[in-house]
């Protein structure tokens, strides 16, 4: 049994995992993971000079029996003489309510409290009682649901306050140690569930592997598991590199320069890429997101992709530009009368009369022949697939998403691209060309003047 408890110490010793005077605090359900950590922390707590409590949270999902591991939790805790806390929430009803499964959001809760209660009374640590086996279900479900060498790393042995120090012990080791000590704990009867995701590789898969190829899968999941951490913890440092030198922020868009990763490995610019896309637009990218990125940095200028949450990338000269999607609020009209103004994009658009005399072209102004309008209504909205005008100066059609293209419009200002309508016909395309039909005539009486400044 002393060797059991040599692992643990040796691990938090390599990990630097606890420090002398550290006040603790221990993550109590009841089961035999956090028991034997608690026992351990109350028997070397001298030789680390530690300040130990413990949080019991009553998930009441199972009724009387778990205000019996509540009432077990807080008798351990008194003749351990440990300080106990203890909090109830509704672990069904947060699920409900937030549309989210019992396991993940059991998981809130309870790292939510663990951080208030810690931050409360003074506890610089939080330990959780993650072991060997959890750390196997957490690769192999990660694994099977898709992830890079982050995801296959496991459970983290240190993540801010919190720490891990059984994860280089298997279930079977901890469960021994207890039996050996006459050490009775409580059992949670959900565990026995395969309705739930880590239940059935649990009960179903991990035992069947074990039974067939490898009764040490949990040594093994360990190994495998800090290799990719290894791996993740050297991409994230490269990654990180590679953004401070690539990305920029200009208003609200990101902008990756291109020319600065002609000679980074694919893998160190996805990384940064989803480092960077979370940091700006609090949003992750999947391996799907990423490599439409990819093909776009290798495509010509013009091309772009949607990503998740309203993110539009899109290449533009040797830079990808992503910026959020206000497409819905583009699309606004907004009516305009004749002698009226209308702000939109940091712009002034607006119609009056004027005598032909008084006709002078310059930049941002045009003139129509107002005779062809009836009524003192125009619509100004953004330009739309399928619209279509006759530009001034020619005889047919032209789509304005052509035009605006021949005009090498970028792609951002091309969704910021206002045309002005009467009775659905566009007459203007704010800013660029009017519509053949409504020019000036030579014997045109009544001029509408527009302008944009």
């Amino acid at each position: 049994m002393k060797t059991t408890e040599q692992k643990v110490l040796k691990f938090i010793d390599e990990k630097k995992l606890i420090s002398k005077y550290d006040r603790v605090l221990v993550a109590l359900s009841g089961g035999s993971d956090s028991v034997f950590l608690l026992h351990m922390f109350c028997k070397y707590k001298n030789k680390f000079k530690l300040e130990i409590g413990a949080l019991h949270i009553n998930h009441k999902l199972r009724g009387e029996a778990s205000d019996k591991d509540e009432e077990y939790c807080k008798s351990l805790c008194s003749s351990l003489s440990v300080e106990f806390f203890s909090i109830k929430k509704d672990v069904k009803d947060y699920s409900s309510k937030n549309k989210i499964s019992i396991e993940e959001a059991g998981r809130i809760i309870r790292y939510t409290a663990f951080e208030r209660i810690a931050k409360k009374n003074n506890y610089n640590k939080i330990a959780t009682g993650h072991h060997a086996d959890d750390n196997a279900e957490t690769v192999l479900l990660n694994f099977v649901k898709g992830a890079g060498p982050k995801g296959l790393s496991g459970i983290p042995y240190k993540r801010g306050k919190i720490i891990r120090p059984l994860l280089v012990l298997s279930k079977n080791e901890i469960q021994l140690w207890l039996k050996n000590k006459n050490i009775e704990t409580m059992t949670d009867e959900t565990n026995l569930n395969s309705d739930f995701e880590r239940n059935y590789l649990r009960n179903e898969i991990i035992s069947r592997l074990k039974e067939k190829f490898n009764p040490s899968l949990e040594a093994t999941f360990f190994r495998t598991s800090e290799i990719f951490r290894l791996q993740s913890e050297l991409i994230a440092r490269l990654s990180h590199d590679v953004s401070e030198k690539s990305f920029y922020v200009s208003k609200h868009n990101l902008h990756l320069i291109l020319k600065e990763l002609s000679a980074v490995h694919p893998a160190i610019i996805s990384a940064s890429l989803k480092e960077k896309i979370e940091e700006t637009f609090d949003t992750v990218l999947n391996f799907n997101d990423v490599k439409k990125v990819l093909t776009l940095i290798n495509n010509q200028r013009g091309h772009k992709t949607e990503l998740p949450k309203g993110i539009i990338c899109f290449r533009e000269k040797d830079e990808l530009i992503f910026c959020e999607d206000n497409s819905k609020e583009l699309f606004e009209p907004v009516s305009i009368n004749i002698g009226g103004t209308v702000e939109a994009f940091g712009k002034k658009i607006s119609i009056k009369k004027v005598k032909k005399v008084d006709v002078s072209f310059k930049i941002g102004t045009e003139y129509l022949n107002g005779e062809k309008f009836t009524g003192n209504k125009f619509v100004l909205r953004v330009w739309q697939p399928g619209d279509k005008f006759i530009p001034l100066g020619m005889k047919g059609y032209k789509k304005i998403s052509d035009f605006l293209t021949d005009k090498k419009i970028s792609s951002n200002k091309k969704k910021e691209q206002l045309v002005l309508l009467h009775k659905e016909q566009i007459v203007w395309v704010v800013g660029l060309r009017i519509d053949n039909r409504f020019k000036l005539a030579d014997d045109t009486r009544k001029v509408l003047q527009l302008c944009i400044k």
